[in-house]
């Protein structure tokens, strides 16, 4: 179990990461080929013990572009998911075609001790309610 913590530990950035983080998943849209059009942090949602930091992203480039910026993400050491994907608008540039790819890429992260300490605080209060 130990082991399996530590690998946790090091696939969940903590808050101090997330910027390096969000900053690393925009390099590899641009690095992918991509023109990035929207990359717009939304609202956390929290859970248990930890945090989803959602991201909303709006991208063009061609389909190769755009697998390749998956398979990228895919391969990161940090846990990263890629939801909610529409593709839209293709447009024939010469031989290739460029589609516009909006989604949502959605990270997680433990939380702090002093978030630790409120969610149990609320929970404890709501069972009383209950």
């Amino acid at each position: 179990m130990k082991a399996d913590l530590v690998q946790a530990l090091t696939e969940l950035p903590n808050d101090r990461e997330i910027p390096g983080l969000l900053s690393e998943i925009d390099g590899l849209a641009k690095r992918s080929g991509l023109d990035v059009k929207r990359f717009q942090p939304l609202p956390e949602s929290l859970d248990e013990y930890y945090a989803e930091v959602p991201v909303q992203i709006v991208m063009s480039g061609s389909y190769h572009e755009v697998a390749i910026f998956f398979d990228r993400v895919r391969r990161m050491n940090r846990i990263v998911s890629i939801e909610d994907i529409e593709i839209t608008d293709p447009v024939l540039t010469g031989t290739e075609t460029k589609l516009t790819v909006s989604g949502k890429v959605t990270t997680v992260r433990f939380l702090t001790e002093e978030e630790l300490t409120a969610s149990r605080a609320q929970a404890d209060g709501k069972k009383r309610r209950e």
